[in-house]
């Protein structure tokens, strides 16, 4: 206790690439976070599915923790529409699955809107499916609109050299945040654009580890946005999930009202700026007044 430990989880560069993005260190440092992360998590999910009788309906903190748990790492999960306030119960494996053991429990969910039923067990969490792999991807910035428009405007490009890793950047979180089907090919913001084709749709992007995957703006969809799952996580109050408003054109210059204004610097009062150089100046000179003062009566001062 009261030391520090520290853990070496690779280095910044290797044989083949002295500056590397991400570099193998953060790669694997994201790598063990996951895994321990997970790991706490399943203990607790654990004991809360072998807690109490069973069938039973879970508390709001147990169901809070549940979701959250299946709305991180699993797909399915999201796929199928639960949310952080999803009702959700213990329930016994054999309902489901015969051949389980009696004491085997896992989780179920019901969804009045659609009159179905969804089981999910420790193996439907997958960390590969973590949510925040993706959700570290993005800027904030990204907009399916200015995504599209721009592969449009690139058509016909070939070769790494011929894009910009700023405009790059934002085509990749675009389709990270709005297509399942980049995410779960491996698209992240270190992905390298390798061509756009000619009809100014179908991408072509170069993995880190050397595999090439092809993508069309057509696969991004506003029903895949990851973003409504981070929102959730967050708990964010659905009132305050509004649209940003249009943007306006604004023309200071359409009317005559900043006349009135353009002799307003002239008439402010003089701000004290002389009197404060005034102070720092006296400061200086007594300084140096008693430098003087305190040399004479010195050592220095006698030598």
């Amino acid at each position: 206790m009261g030391t520090t430990s520290y853990v070496l989880f690779g280095n910044k560069e290797t044989l083949e690439d002295s500056a590397p993005d991400p570099p193998p260190a953060t790669l694997n440092a994201v790598t063990f976070r996951t895994i321990f992360t997970k790991m706490d998590f399943v203990e607790r999910i654990r004991e809360v599915r072998y807690r109490g009788k069973c069938p039973r309906i879970l508390t709001a903190e147990e169901t809070l923790l549940i979701n959250s748990f299946y709305l991180r790492f699993s797909q399915k999960a999201r796929a199928h529409g639960i949310k952080v306030t999803s009702p959700v119960c213990s329930q016994w494996t054999q309902k489901y699955k015969p051949e389980a053991p009696l004491e085997k429990r896992s989780y179920e969910w019901y969804f009045p809107d659609t009159k179905e039923r969804l089981h999910l067990g420790l193996h439907d969490a997958k960390e590969e499916e973590d949510l925040w792999i993706f959700l570290r991807q993005l800027t904030g910035l990204e907009d399916i609109k200015t995504a599209k428009e721009y592969v449009w405007q690139n058509a016909g490009k070939y070769g790494l050299e011929e894009f910009r890793r700023e405009e790059v950047a934002l085509l990749l979180g675009a389709m990270v945040r709005w297509s399942e089907k980049a995410r779960m090919t491996g698209l992240l913001s270190s992905t390298k654009l390798m061509a756009i084709k000619e009809d100014g749709k179908s991408l072509e992007f170069l993995l880190s580890n050397g595999d090439k995957i092809c993508l069309s703006t057509d696969d991004m969809s506003e029903e895949e946005d990851l973003w409504k799952w981070l929102l959730d996580l967050s708990r964010v109050p659905a009132e305050s999930l509004v649209k940003a408003e249009e943007p306006k054109e604004h023309d200071p210059w359409k009317d005559g009202t900043w006349k009135s204004k353009a002799k307003e610097m002239w008439e402010r009062p003089a701000e004290a700026v002389e009197s404060k150089e005034m102070e720092e100046h006296s400061w200086w000179q007594a300084s140096k007044a008693d430098a003087k003062s305190w040399s004479a009566t010195s050592f220095w001062g006698n030598s």
